[in-house]
């Protein structure tokens, strides 16, 4: 059975996968310890490039890599299921609030913290469902031949939380648009719903579609329970014509879906934004290292010239022609000067910091400092080369590899003190695009000249030119001492994930998950 290629794109966090034909990604999360007042991650990124594609520190600076790669930054969203997120008892849950805030017709800050858990409600729901989604397409997909027989009783479940979904909208709707006829909040809840009704059409038709592809006696009924719930609620003749999209018209159609479905994700998503503020080294400490490059430089020249007038006379021709000379070294000094510093600078600052901040810039919540670099293979550790070499497809492989190794380093500190109690985890995307590798690749199909042993023809076969990008993620949670605990020394936590990207000169083809993968404590 063979489910869509990107479903469980939809639901796995720390996986990575294909983004595009030219992009994978990898989404990471990161949570405060609430025993600490800072917490720090470390991960790594080992990417092994054939050294047949020329990436190397001379075709592939610092800049390339920055350009190609992209880092977004939200907040967790709150995790509730179906259960805690309707229990009026539970004071952090966005239905509660929303039920509790007070309603006045004419206070623009209580809008705005009704829009914000609107929102939040929004993006809360469509987690659970995830979850939910996600739990049930894997008891359907497994290998066990004999369907659970609490399956069934899951999905009406769900349906009926989905239905409690609606209700509650409208009780709310209900209870603010009485009140508030403001047009722009009109709108507000409106993309909201519209927003809830889209991603419960998508998660629902997913689930179908797992259900259909599992093709077992006994699913009847809950493929008629999914399809008469997606009917109900009208997704098609708001959402998306049912007709082809051949013609011109159908085709703006489809576009328009797209870009306004789109549009409601990043409005919801509001709720769970940060400010960033990223600066490289050279923008921060760039006029302090070439001031003091110059002034050493500029104090070595006024030392000699001194000397100088006081050893010839200042007129005379040696003096001018030996002024001359230590005015063209003091350039020369101040251009090394600046190249040194700078080396030494990259070791002791990272390339990049972002400094990670509430939304009104009032708190400050972390930062990620980051490093990237070409190393060398035998600048490898030996718990690394042992991973690498446990990858290779055979001996030969492994004797006669040549490779160049891209090393990327983000160290990320949460502070612990500021984090919201709700929203207190990031979700850290890391997005590459490989495209600047593929010019030096050959084409994607190569012919070959075979014999056909039963005809005894020659034939000519056209076999596939693949490379494979090797890349080992090392995630650590630094080792902190408790104060709490007599100033304890917990152990970092470390993780290995071991993939490989097989790429073509058209881009990537797929990404494979590798035996690399282990955790210590």
């Amino acid at each position: 059975m063979e489910m869509s290629k990107d479903l469980w794109e939809d639901f796995d966090t720390g996986e990575v996968y294909i983004r595009d034909r030219w992009q994978f990604e990898l989404k990471s999360e990161f949570f405060p310890r609430s025993t600490l007042s800072t917490s720090q991650y470390v991960q790594e990124f080992y990417l092994f490039i054939p050294s047949s594609l020329q990436i190397n520190p001379n075709t592939y600076p610092k800049h390339q890599f920055y350009f190609d790669q992209t880092n977004f930054i939200r907040y967790k969203t709150p995790r509730f299921t179906f259960d805690e997120l309707f229990d009026l008892n539970n004071q952090a849950s966005p239905f509660t609030r929303l039920f509790s805030l007070p309603v006045k017709a004419d206070n623009s800050s209580e809008y705005e913290h009704l829009e914000d858990e609107l929102k939040l409600f929004a993006n809360v729901v469509r987690s659970s469902l995830r979850d939910e989604i996600k739990s049930l397409i894997s008891k359907i997909t497994s290998t066990n031949s004999e369907i659970d027989p609490d399956l069934e009783m899951q999905v009406t479940d769900l349906c009926k939380n989905l239905n409690q979904v609606y209700q509650v909208y409208d009780q709310i709707k209900l209870k603010y648009l009485n009140v508030i006829t403001s047009p722009f909040f009109v709108q507000q809840v409106t993309y909201t719903r519209e927003f809830i009704d889209g991603i419960i059409s998508h998660y629902l038709t997913r689930l179908l579609e797992s259900v259909r592809l599992k093709n077992q006696k006994g699913m009847a009924n809950i493929d008629d329970m999914l399809c008469s719930f997606l009917i109900n609620q009208n997704f098609f003749e708001s959402n998306l014509s049912l007709n082809s999209i051949s013609n011109r018209a159908n085709k703006i159609q489809g576009e328009q879906f797209l870009y306004k479905s789109s549009l409601l994700n990043k409005f919801v998503l509001d709720a769970l934004q940060l400010t960033t503020n990223r600066f490289s080294m050279d923008q921060r400490y760039h006029h302090w290292i070439s001031s003091l490059s110059a002034g050493v430089a500029m104090l070595l020249y006024f030392s000699l010239y001194v000397w100088l007038g006081g050893v010839f006379i200042i007129n005379s021709a040696p003096f001018i022609f030996l002024t001359v000379i230590i005015y063209v070294l003091k350039n020369q000094i101040e251009d090394w000067l600046n190249t040194v510093s700078y080396l030494h600078a990259s070791r002791l600052f990272s390339d990049y910091t972002t400094v990670i901040q509430s939304l009104d810039r009032k708190n400050t919540l972390g930062k990620i400092q980051e490093f990237v670099t070409f190393i060398r293979p035998e600048q490898l550790s030996e718990e690394l080369r042992d991973i690498r070499n446990t990858e290779s497809h055979t001996t030969l492989e492994g004797l006669q590899r040549t490779e160049n190794v891209l090393f990327y380093k983000r160290i990320i500190e949460i502070n612990n003190t500021i984090c919201n109690t709700r929203r207190h985890g990031f979700n850290i995307i890391f997005r590459f695009n490989i495209h600047q590798f593929l010019h030096k690749a050959s084409d994607p199909l190569e012919t070959h000249l075979i014999l056909d042993p039963i005809t005894r023809k020659l034939l000519h076969i056209h076999l596939p030119k693949v490379y494979h990008l090797n890349l080992i993620i090392k995630t650590t949670e630094a080792s902190v001492a408790v104060p709490s605990r007599g100033n304890e020394v917990i152990k970092p936590r470390v993780e290995f994930k071991v993939l490989r990207i097989i790429i073509d000169k058209n881009g990537i083809k797929r990404i494979e998950q590798l035996e690399g993968q282990q955790a210590q404590h």
